[in-house]
């Protein structure tokens, strides 16, 4: 099985070490059965992932057509399946629409996951200003009826990697915080924070319950469903003739 997973930003964009460290975690994932590969999208959109989090309206939309025109491509190439890195799940709707392997959007993976494992939710973020468009994901996605509230670490992910104690501190602080409150899992809503910097089981270990991360539950779900076939139901996503 070979699944392509796209960076959210053009070559250059994200600086050489975090580009080539984000690359060397997602091919940790591969296993005997499963190929990775991964690329850049073809443009630069004005969207920064790496510390650059000013970019909205214009820039985002930018950014979900040009992921999706990658996706697309990568159905084109012969992969079973493609994934966009982050939690932002650039272009998968786009791309659904003239794809017929799995799209399989990194967040969207994650609150499926979570909504088997658990009924209540804590979602932690870098920093707290993300929480409204993670509050629109979970209403357009179905899954708002799982939050118990957020957390964030108050750090932005260009600076985690010299910040990793405290991240790590902070993570498990609003974590627990969030289990007081009722979560019964949490998800971790940013790729730098998990699993970048730590895996998910260093936070569930400090924390007491499960964490679960974008990339792991995405290459998850693609194999399953390149396995029962491709998910899309023609009435949700309708294609040209």
């Amino acid at each position: 099985m070979r699944i392509l997973v796209v960076l959210p930003a053009a070559s250059g964009v994200y600086p050489k070490e975090a580009e080539d460290r984000r690359i060397r975690v997602i091919k940790s994932y591969a296993s005997p059965v499963v190929e990775i590969d991964v690329v850049n999208p073809d443009a630069i959109s004005g969207f920064n992932p790496f510390g650059g989090f000013g970019a909205v309206g214009y820039e985002m939309a930018r950014n979900h057509m040009i992921m999706a025109e990658r996706l697309i491509k990568g159905e084109e190439e012969g992969y079973d399946a493609c994934i966009p890195f982050g939690m932002l799940d650039f272009g998968v709707d786009i791309a659904r629409s003239r794809c017929r392997i799995p799209i399989v959007g990194q967040l969207q993976a994650t609150l499926c996951m979570a909504a088997m494992m658990a009924n209540r939710v804590g979602f932690i973020s870098y920093e707290s200003t993300g929480h409204a468009n993670t509050y629109r994901q979970l209403r357009e996605y179905g899954f708002l009826d799982l939050l118990v509230g957020y957390g964030a670490a108050e750090i932005p992910n260009n600076e985690m990697p010299r910040r990793r104690e405290e991240l790590f501190d902070r993570f498990v602080s609003e974590g627990k915080r969030l289990v007081k409150d009722g979560a019964e899992l949490i998800v971790c809503h940013g790729m730098s924070m998990s699993p970048i910097e730590y895996p998910p089981q260093a936070y569930a270990d400090a924390i007491g319950v499960p964490v679960l991360e974008g990339m792991g539950c995405a290459i998850a779900m693609a194999e399953a469903w390149v396995r029962i076939g491709t998910p899309y139901s023609p009435v949700r996503y309708p294609r040209m003739p």
